[in-house]
């Protein structure tokens, strides 16, 4: 908590919006700074100053639009040189409504995990995408393959993981070369999902958002279950709620495989370059994900 303030903030069109602020969060392992208060008419705000601030505008643009539960965004907003309010790393925020409630991990019931999978494919199915980034930035499968030989990562320990992702690269391009990219999350975890006072399920955190192959989110939720040690049935309820109770398909299985192998092998990346004392953790998360894959457990579970 920190001292209240009335801050007003100018938006992009110019306009001033008062917002008595009264506690500040930094986000780990992130760039990004918010900031809790209540505007005039007494609704709860969040204020966020990201780097990727226009991105995550145009996101929550499109999950309002389509009826996805997530923050309503209010405005974009220019850093006015508050004391109490700049960011060490961008200047650029969103006002939005706090979403309020627990995050999913808090949650007892295991249905939630269910109805999270419905809302992802209805977020997959729902909001359209142009196409461009899918095809302009590469993230159909060539993407992918310069960004193996970027990543600085540990070659012996990692060695097991890239040989088991350059496995799938071929399935992986025949996928992709035959779908439509999808409005795809890209950080998804339950931590990311509030379960509302009213019980209802809240997305938050879009500044990542690709245009996508969708399995990619089955993937990087798959990866933060085994990263915090989930049980697997939490995840095997996400997936029915995501298929509506059928199997992926063996080829599916392999795309899920590559992107969790993937997203394994970038924290490592990230642990290398930015906190390299505790690299052992992501070589664990990592560890984790090769067993998972090696061992077939995906294939098994749906």
């Amino acid at each position: 908590m920190i001292n209240p303030e009335l801050v007003h903030y100018r938006s992009e069109t110019g306009d001033l919006i008062p917002v008595r602020v009264y506690e500040r969060l930094l986000s780990p392992y992130t760039e990004n700074v918010v900031f809790f208060g209540y505007g005039e008419d007494g609704e709860h705000l969040a204020i966020k100053f990201s780097p990727k601030a226009d991105r995550e505008w145009e996101a929550l643009q499109k999950t309002t639009q389509y009826g996805i539960d997530s923050p309503r965004p209010y405005a974009i907003i220019n850093n006015n040189g508050c004391s109490l309010c700049r960011s060490l790393y961008g200047d650029k925020g969103i006002i939005m409504k706090k979403v309020e409630g627990i995050n999913l991990y808090q949650a007892e019931d295991n249905s939630y995990k269910m109805l999270l999978g419905k809302i992802i494919r209805s977020m997959h199915e729902r909001i359209p995408v142009i196409g461009e980034e899918w095809g302009e930035q590469g993230y159909d499968i060539s993407y992918y393959i310069s960004l193996l030989d970027k990543l600085e990562i540990p070659v012996k320990e990692t060695e097991v993981a890239r040989l088991l992702l350059k496995g799938f690269i071929d399935t992986v391009e025949g996928r992709n070369k035959q779908i439509n990219p999808r409005f795809v999350h890209h950080d998804l975890h339950d931590d990311q999902v509030r379960l509302t006072p009213s019980k209802r399920l809240a997305i938050i955190d879009f500044e990542d958002w690709i245009e996508g192959n969708p399995l990619d989110d089955i993937a990087i939720y798959l990866f933060h279950n085994l990263r915090t040690k989930q049980p697997e049935a939490n995840f095997v309820d996400f997936v029915k709620g995501y298929t509506g109770g059928h199997r992926f398909a063996d080829d599916d299985n392999s795309v899920i495989g590559f992107y969790l192998l993937l997203t394994g092998l970038q924290m490592v990346d990230h642990f290398s370059r930015f906190t390299p004392q505790d690299l052992h953790y992501s070589l664990r998360y990592l560890d984790r994900c090769t067993n998972f894959i090696r061992e077939e457990r995906l294939w098994k579970i749906n």
